[in-house]
């Protein structure tokens, strides 16, 4: 999704989006939305690379889970990546929107805040610390992305691109659950996003 120089030039491009979105659950959360892509587009405005994305809910109680964790203020976390192709659909020499699909692998979870392990390292001076944590979960699963997304793009000049974004998550093979407890499915983590995207270009 970028404008190269009116040359017409290969480029290649790196991008770096972030916005909101929904999630299709019984309790309709809205959900923080991130990505980068790495990219390159030909002479014919056709655009493909990889990309990853990640998307975090904010915390409900659930009541469901009462008497199985201390802390039952839980959120979906959804991490995932892959390819992506899209192609340039109307250009002038400021303006121009795109269209194109992603297709990526991932997982999803359902957690608290809890934290289940931390991980300890040594800094320099041999000093113990917590590099990281991992938090209490009630179930993750694998997860197919398969993204449509359109975008509206704006060239600053001939090294850096503004969009606004739209695209549609939707996460085949979602399966959370905990014991006999159903807790995510189908298309329960699906929804539209809208995200602001930065793209610093390189033409060859």
């Amino acid at each position: 999704m970028i404008f190269c120089a009116e040359s017409f030039a290969q480029c290649i491009h790196f991008s770096i989006s972030g916005g909101a979105g929904s999630v299709n659950t019984t309790d309709r959360r809205a959900a923080g939305v991130f990505g980068f892509d790495l990219g390159y587009e030909n002479q014919n405005g056709f655009d493909f690379g990889v990309y990853f994305s990640g998307a975090v809910t904010g915390t409900k109680y659930d009541s469901r889970l009462e008497g199985m964790f201390d802390d039952c203020e839980f959120k979906y976390r959804m991490f995932y990546g892959g390819g992506y192709f899209d192609k340039v659909l109307y250009r002038n020499s400021v303006f121009y929107a795109s269209a194109g699909v992603k297709v990526g692998f991932g997982g999803a979870n359902y957690s608290n805040d809890t934290v289940e392990k931390e991980i300890f390292d040594f800094d320099d001076d041999d000093e113990e610390y917590v590099s990281g944590v991992v938090y209490e979960k009630a179930d993750k699963c694998f997860v197919m992305a398969l993204e449509p997304f359109v975008s509206a793009n704006f060239k600053v000049n001939d090294f850096l691109v503004l969009s606004a974004c739209a695209e549609y998550r939707n996460l085949l093979f979602t399966n959370l659950h905990y014991g006999g407890l159903h807790i995510a499915g189908g298309s329960d983590l699906n929804g539209v996003s809208f995200l602001a995207k930065v793209t610093f270009v390189a033409d060859f």
